[in-house]
């Protein structure tokens, strides 16, 4: 299961009509996401569909709100959160909105950016920002396990009953990435909540 089928799954299921998509790369995904309403936003990417800016340009400038919202732009903490917080804000209601990146294999692969080489895997520190937000959100949220990690933040549905885990204010790769396994699920458990009852 790729990243792909998770957002077509809950587009069609749900019957969502727009989509917004943070760091398009190249519009690989962009273009087999269905939806009746795409937009792309990228400073690096100039195509069809496609806003060639930043993020939190996007976000000051637009009021245009959203059933979908892909996150795959900046892969440090600080721009997740804020793109995290700006899509909550521009999210239809009973909209979701997926994060790209969030189980990195290793310590490796959530190294600084000064240190990432194009070419190379790298997720950097997203699953920081995820599991942040996992901890407080009245809203249900989960990884499915596949494509590099794919979290789901689904106003949908509320919090299902959990204690709010209080985190150390920098998190820790060897100490703390651990804690986010406590959301995963597997492609197969994600799949049944589109089965027929």
């Amino acid at each position: 299961m790729t990243r792909s089928d998770i957002i077509n799954l809950l587009i069609g299921h749900r019957q969502y009509r727009s989509y917004l998509e943070i760091g398009v790369a190249a519009q690989g995904n962009l273009r087999r996401v269905q939806c009746e309403q795409k937009l792309g936003v990228d400073p690096a990417v100039c195509a069809p569909g496609v806003l060639q800016m930043e993020s939190d340009s996007f976000f000051a400038q637009s009021t245009g709100s959203f059933d979908l919202i892909f996150i795959d732009g900046s892969h440090e903490e600080a721009q997740v959160d804020r793109d995290v917080v700006n899509s909550l804000e521009r999210l239809n209601p009973e909209g979701a909105i997926v994060i790209h990146d969030c189980l990195p294999p290793s310590e490796w692969h959530q190294r600084p950016v000064g240190e990432f080489r194009p070419g190379q895997d790298w997720t950097g520190t997203v699953w920081r920002s995820v599991l942040k937000y996992f901890a407080v959100s009245p809203w249900l949220c989960y990884v499915v396990d596949c494509d590099w990690g794919c979290g789901v933040i689904d106003t949908r549905y509320s919090a299902q009953a959990k204690q709010l885990r209080a985190l150390p204010a920098k998190l820790d790769y060897e100490r703390d990435f651990r804690l986010l396994r406590e959301y995963l699920r597997s492609a197969a458990e994600f799949l049944t909540q589109f089965q027929e009852p």
